[in-house]
């Protein structure tokens, strides 16, 4: 697809629509993740926790493979959509506090669309968001029985989230200009939707061991057709 056909595209996104959601004659983009090689923690990992979060132990979740398949990974177009606009659901993206594990362990959301934290627990919390552009960083308690913490981005990227209190604790938060992405399951799928033809830049993040500043980054090009069903999946080492 040329430059001029996409910027042609995202003008009457915009002007006719006031913004293009997911296309009705759009790809869909499937795969599976795997490790290369043995993953670095499992249950030897775990760690004792306080009697508010309502386990005896948790489990880090820096790595959850199962059959050499690997959760949480985040698939997104990086690059190829040009000036098209997508609006952000006005339904918020929920982030729970559960057990002293954060549930999702990693999102995605659109740029603009409200983050609603909550707190299930029976124990007291803080919430530190780490982003590339430190003017978003914040660091808020969160005790039991609070009202649900909104927040709004307004730049995209992978933020970090941590809890000072219970160290383990952390997620992340994919935000992006579009509703190109997704997380892998617990076998390791992954599905995106609605992908306009074209050609494009599909990118996966996996946090490493050590957090979000060395993260597994595998990039493929791809071409996609109309109404097409394509398979691209993705092998990564742990570090």
């Amino acid at each position: 697809m040329s430059k001029y056909l996409v910027t042609m595209l995202a003008a009457v996104c915009v002007a006719v629509f006031g913004g293009c959601s997911k296309h009705e004659d759009g790809a869909t983009i499937a795969g599976t993740v795997t490790l290369n090689g043995p993953c670095p923690c499992d249950s030897a990992c775990s760690v004792r926790v306080d009697p508010g979060c309502g386990n005896d132990s948790v489990t880090p979740e820096h790595w959850i493979v199962k059959d050499g398949k690997v959760a949480n990974a985040l698939i997104y177009i990086k690059d190829g959509l040009g000036n098209t606009v997508y609006p952000a659901p006005e339904e918020p993206a929920v982030l729970d506090q559960r057990g002293c594990e954060y549930d999702p362990h990693v999102m995605g959301l659109m740029l603009g669309q409200k983050l609603e934290i909550l707190n299930s627990d029976r124990t007291l919390h803080n919430v530190r968001l780490s982003s590339a552009d430190a003017a978003e960083d914040f660091n808020k308690l969160f005790t039991q029985g609070m009202p649900p913490m909104d927040e709004t981005f307004t730049t995209t990227g992978i933020k970090a989230i941590h809890c000072d209190v219970h160290q383990w604790m952390n997620c992340y938060v994919g935000v992006f200009s579009n509703p190109f992405f997704a997380v892998s399951d617990s076998t390791g799928h992954y599905e995106i939707h609605g992908l306009p033809p074209g050609i494009y830049t599909l990118e996966l993040w996996h946090e490493s061991s050590s957090g979000w500043k060395n993260p597994i980054v595998e990039s493929r090009e791809i071409s996609v057709a109309a109404d097409a069903h394509q398979a691209v999946d993705f092998s990564i080492g742990a570090r």
